[in-house]
């Protein structure tokens, strides 16, 4: 019975955390959003949107400790990196910033373990070998996306 309060009390804590921390990413990218406006500067949004982005990295993913995904990221032209991160998320930001263009994570596929995405991962890349456009960046449409995803949770 001490176990259960405990656990449910951790989480409790951890729901009060999280939404202090929404809270005060609105906050901060209203306020950032008024000075975008006024001088268009957009830090103060950037800072929001990551603040609000990080609630995702307390302690709720180790609830999901070990597992591997395979990710697939997007620039807004189309170019998109298939590979593997057990923090998908994570792994969006360090590409950032070596690369030009706004880069976002289009979607994840849980994998049992790391061997089993890597697996998958090359798997894929050979799937799309010609659409390959330099290391693990592939040039595919929106019907090649839907298709290595369908394939991808499949394998897994």
């Amino acid at each position: 019975m001490i176990l259960i309060v405990r656990v449910l009390l951790g989480i409790l804590s951890l729901a009060v955390v999280a939404l202090a921390m929404f809270a005060a990413g609105l906050t901060i990218g209203l306020a950032g959003a008024a000075v975008l406006a006024l001088t268009g500067r957009s830090g103060g949004v950037n800072a929001g949107a990551e603040l609000i982005r990080s609630i995702e990295r307390l302690a709720f993913g180790s609830w999901r400790r070990g597992r591997t995904f395979v990710y697939f990221i997007r620039d807004e032209f189309g170019a998109t990196k298939i590979g593997i991160s057990a923090d998908p998320h994570q792994r969006v930001a360090t590409l950032q910033t070596g690369h030009p263009e706004a880069l976002y994570l289009h979607n994840t596929v849980p994998c049992r373990s790391g061997a089993d995405a890597r697996a998958v991962e090359g798997d894929l890349h050979d799937c799309f070998a010609r659409q390959r456009m330099n290391g693990e960046w592939f040039d595919l449409d929106d019907r090649q996306l839907r298709r290595a995803l369908r394939l991808a949770r499949r394998w897994r």
